[in-house]
């Protein structure tokens, strides 16, 4: 019996772990902001994978992505919704702003966005407040 080879097929699920899903971070987010972070791991997720077996890619920019107001358009997301779920997302320690894009670019230019841990300690004394609008 031969074996059959396997294919790098894309995975149809997100995997939330249950320290996000436990945190009072989470907890705290609104609904929209709950289903935009489930893009935001797809993407870091299929980011941090280069295609070949699995394997993790390396370089500094393999942990930021970039999320278009087009791409969260297309996703259901109005821009003032988006623009809601970045700053509860940001303020809620999910993720770190790297690149704030927009006008300055003529439309042409995306946010950078990296995975952030600072939800674990929400809630705390030992949080660090980040803000999605004074962030330049």
């Amino acid at each position: 019996m031969a074996r059959h080879k396997r294919d790098n097929k894309e995975q149809n699920f997100v995997m939330v772990p249950w320290r996000i899903l436990g945190s009072k971070a989470y907890v705290e987010l609104s609904m929209s902001a709950g289903k935009c972070l489930n893009y935001f791991l797809y993407r870091f997720s299929r980011r941090l994978y280069d295609g070949q077996r699995g394997a993790i890619a390396t370089g500094e920019s393999s942990s930021e992505i970039e999320f278009s107001y087009v791409a969260a358009n297309e996703l259901g997301f109005s821009k003032g919704t988006f623009n809601r779920v970045i700053c509860e997302l940001v303020n809620n320690g999910f993720i770190d702003p790297v690149k704030k894009g927009g006008l300055r670019g003529h439309c042409k230019s995306n946010s950078r966005f990296r995975k952030s841990e600072r939800y674990l300690k929400y809630g705390t004394p030992e949080f660090v407040a980040m803000d999605w609008r004074q962030f330049k």
